[in-house]
């Protein structure tokens, strides 16, 4: 007669076995004692201890059975969740979990970028990226790797920013006279890279776009450039430098030894600069000026009635 084994001392799970029972199953099959890690004391065959079907005392197995899954006709632990707080990837830091999935590939987490960026994505999405940082400072690398390399001549906002300069700081620039006395902002003076990323890049929605300032008054100043269509760009025009009539959009100079008089808009539909000049030669000083600011308010409600929305104080 085969000896029977002695599993005393044996550890399966939380279960270490101590002897065999008096007890039997149903079908006679000898049950031993066991002690689990907790202090209980559990009977089972050694069969089921041995195939992972029990792992603990019936406490530890109902404690436990969240964390199991049937495999294969067997109970198989899953894999412990990582927690990811405080890992670095890339200027990404793992500050806490945003949000629980029951998969762990889709748990949300969020991160803090080196900038101070709140970002917020899935773990395999971060890892799996090229670029391991927030929005803001992908754009500032690419912008960056444009400089370094060469290849901003073709960049709309690179040469935008060259334009601005040229205008702005260039008296040969048949434009400087006007813009001098806007200026460019000192921080964007030397540094493409901080206007390119203030401004970003104009949206592709088929219409064409130009830099435009907010406040009209002041220059291409940090928190006051924007991207803007020719219909806004006329829409936001003030008072001409040189306007020494006091109405917006009507405008004075000397030439061939009489006052001319030149009221200006925009085109409705294109945004193309028009005029009408009047001479005081031909008119009168007093007549001329008065024939070009009728001129520019017929103009004007030409436009509003075709849909426009020109206002008598937008200028040129």
């Amino acid at each position: 007669m085969v000896k029977a084994r002695d599993y005393t001392g044996e550890k399966y799970g939380k279960l270490t076995a101590i002897k065999v029972s008096e007890n039997k199953t149903p079908r006679g099959a000898p049950l031993w004692e066991f002690i689990c890690d907790c202090g209980n004391l559990h009977l089972a065959e050694i069969g089921d201890v041995k195939r992972s079907k029990t792992i603990g005392c019936k406490d530890c197995n109902s404690n436990s059975l969240s964390n199991m899954f049937k495999k294969g006709g067997k109970y198989e632990h899953k894999r412990q969740r990582k927690d990811y707080t405080g890992d670095i990837f890339g200027k990404l830091t793992v500050t806490r979990m945003s949000k629980f999935e029951e998969k762990a590939e889709h748990t949300e987490w969020e991160f803090i970028c080196e900038c101070g960026t709140a970002k917020v994505s899935r773990i395999k999405s971060v890892t799996r990226l090229k670029y391991q940082m927030c929005g803001t400072c992908r754009d500032n690398q690419f912008i960056s790797h444009l400089w370094k390399h060469g290849k901003t001549s073709r960049n709309k906002v690179y040469n935008a920013w060259q334009n601005i300069k040229k205008r702005c700081l260039d008296p040969k620039d048949k434009r400087n006279s006007t813009y001098k006395l806007l200026g460019i902002d000192d921080l964007y003076i030397n540094d493409p890279v901080r206007f390119m990323g203030d401004l970003g890049e104009p949206p592709n929605d088929g219409k064409r776009y130009s830099v435009d300032r907010i406040d009209n008054n002041i220059g291409y100043m940090v928190g006051n450039i924007r991207w803007a269509t020719d219909h806004q760009q006329a829409s936001n025009k003030g008072k001409r430098y040189d306007s020494k009539t006091g109405v917006n959009g009507v405008h004075s100079r000397f030439r061939d030894g009489t006052t001319i008089y030149t009221a200006t808009w925009r085109e409705f539909g294109t945004g193309k600069s028009k005029s009408a000049c009047f001479s005081a030669r031909k008119h009168g000083d007093e007549l001329a000026f008065f024939l070009a600011c009728e001129a520019r308010e017929l103009e004007i409600t030409k436009i509003n009635d075709l849909g426009g929305t020109y206002s008598p104080t937008h200028g040129l």
